[in-house]
């Protein structure tokens, strides 16, 4: 019988089943993730809310499951009454069916800072 207490099992494209991998930033489906966490977004005021041309993926990861998940970083600019502009960080998880439907299971955004 075979035994194996650290087994990696590797599937096409060299990700590892079950874990997080990098993936680039600029892949169509991280952007596409990316604009749905975005649009998802709901700040305590509508007026709080920033549009994807906004912001910016700075981190992406991928995991394989029944389809995949993608684990986002996202700093977006925004304006907000006063004429104040912020920055705001956000951490995502969008899951991206087979049928390639997105869910957004996280968007969360926290104020890191302002501009001007």
């Amino acid at each position: 019988m075979w035994h194996c207490a650290h087994c990696v099992i590797w599937t096409d494209g060299g990700q590892m089943k079950g874990g997080f991998n990098t993936v680039k930033t600029d892949d169509p489906d991280v952007v596409r993730a990316a604009k749905a966490a975005v649009a998802a977004h709901k700040p305590e005021s509508a007026v709080d809310r920033f549009r994807y041309d906004d912001c910016k993926i700075t981190k992406a990861e991928k995991q394989v499951v029944n389809g995949y998940n993608y684990r986002l970083k996202i700093t977006c600019i925004y304006y907000v009454p006063l004429d104040i502009t912020a920055v705001a960080e956000c951490d995502a998880l969008v899951y991206n069916s087979i049928t390639s439907e997105l869910a957004v299971k996280k968007m969360k955004c926290e104020i890191t800072g302002r501009i001007g």
